[in-house]
């Protein structure tokens, strides 16, 4: 076989596999700051997770301690919140505690997010949400968000968080907690993107 029928047949195999968001390159969103944070900026990196989920990358900078933005708030924690159209795809699995099924979703450490009990309005289609509390309960049957692990900011005041999720639709957020393990968002949305295939 000659070297340009070896150099077709590579780049074949490459588009071939060209996966889950139409390239080699992950899909990224920028993260929306509300006017508490001016200065804080972040980014939402997708990837093909484990067993046809997807992974994701939460990464923030300029983001001051949760006690300077929320009194009592000693932590931040990033929420994935399934689009009322991606529970039709996503797979069910059980969930200590609630005695019912709902989607989960994994974080860098393996363990499944905590499911949350609610959420705020959706915005329109393409236009980010507004900074409206997170615990808001919606009228709109969109699912309630899922706790999937604690931001921790260091002393440069970036993060990181690493996690995966059985949806390709969903809006991920942050909010400042008191603890990392809450259950459902208690305060607003601090940073927040739609993520869309």
């Amino acid at each position: 076989m000659n070297h340009t029928m070896k150099a077709v047949m590579l780049g074949a195999a490459l588009t071939a596999g060209c996966g889950l968001f139409g390239g080699a390159k992950a899909k990224s969103f920028q993260l929306t700051a509300a006017a508490e944070l001016p200065a804080a900026a972040g980014t939402v990196q997708l990837s093909k997770g484990e067993n046809g989920n997807t992974g994701f990358s939460v990464q923030v900078k300029h983001l001051a301690r949760p006690t300077r933005v929320t009194p009592g708030a000693v932590t931040y924690v990033v929420w994935v919140q399934p689009r009322a159209s991606a529970l039709a795809m996503a797979p069910m699995a059980p969930t200590p505690n609630v005695g019912t099924a709902q989607p989960t979703a994994q974080t860098n450490n393996g363990q499944p997010g905590q499911p949350g009990t609610a959420d705020a309005a959706a915005p329109a289609p393409g236009a980010a949400p507004a900074p409206a509390p997170a615990a808001t309960q919606a009228s709109s049957g969109q699912p309630p968000p899922q706790n999937v692990g604690g931001l921790v900011v260091d002393k440069e005041l970036t993060g990181r968080l690493n996690g995966q999720t059985a949806y390709r639709e969903f809006d991920i957020f942050v909010t400042a907690e008191a603890e990392a393990s809450v259950t459902q968002p208690s305060g607003m949305r601090l940073l927040w993107a739609q993520v869309r295939p």
